[in-house]
């Protein structure tokens, strides 16, 4: 008798299922766990964007800075010393330089001018793209893309927040700017400066920074904005500039 009833009672649990609270209760904890889940998600989603936009703002700065280093350093070259080479504008945010380093055919000697593709150039801050922002523009009056009625306009880099040049003379003391046409030949060195900007902002950051050139003027900033920036200066020794 015993064993019937206990077999019975068994039966009547195996057919009684989950209660009501038993079921509210599941839900709760799987709801906590689904918004934990998705929160984790987002969260390493946020990151991996951040990281993106970071590692594409450290790449703009430094191909930027590589560029206008290798051409800035070679202005003045005159190897005839009858193309009058030079830097021929200088200006706080922007630079316009001439070297003689080929003649009209590709790969040719210099031709004693600087009206050759890459012989005549200059740096400015310009917005290329038509987006609001601000970018890198290098210019050469020379080279003009078939069709087409003005030379070509390269953007660099984009979302440039400041491009600083600060001149100095042979005795490294700093230069006036603009500087005025009869002191481009006392230029012996330039001081660049970049800052370049995320191209999209981070709500969970705040950027009040304030970015300095190697004079500790300050060159941008504060933004106070969720945009993240990086900044690179460096010397660039003008060696073809009063030779």
């Amino acid at each position: 008798m015993g064993a019937a009833m206990k077999e019975q009672e068994t039966e009547r649990l195996r057919n009684c299922g989950f209660t009501l609270v038993e079921l509210l209760i599941a839900m709760v904890i799987c709801s906590f766990l689904i918004t934990g889940m998705v929160s984790v998600q987002k969260s390493m989603q946020t990151s991996c964007t951040n990281q993106e936009e970071l590692s594409e703002v450290q790449q703009n700065i430094r191909a930027s800075l590589y560029i206008i280093v290798r051409e800035l350093r070679m202005a003045g070259f005159d190897p005839t010393g009858e193309a009058d080479a030079a830097i021929t504008s200088a200006d706080s945010n922007s630079i316009s330089f001439s070297v003689d380093t080929r003649g009209a055919a590709f790969n040719s000697d210099p031709d004693e001018d600087t009206n050759d593709p890459n012989e005549s150039i200059t740096y400015s801050l310009f917005d290329c793209d038509g987006d609001g922002d601000l970018d890198l523009r290098r210019q050469d009056p020379t080279v003009v893309p078939v069709n087409a009625l003005v030379p070509v306009e390269q953007m660099v880099a984009e979302n440039v927040a400041a491009l600083d040049f600060v001149y100095l003379d042979e005795d490294e003391s700093v230069m006036a700017t603009p500087v005025a046409g009869s002191d481009f030949e006392d230029i012996k060195s330039v001081q660049l400066t970049i800052v370049i900007s995320s191209d999209r902002d981070d709500k969970g950051y705040y950027n009040d920074n304030v970015y300095v050139n190697q004079q500790g003027n300050t060159v941008f900033g504060p933004a106070n904005d969720s945009f993240r920036r990086r900044a690179l200066t460096t010397n660039i020794f003008c060696r073809n500039l009063g030779a």
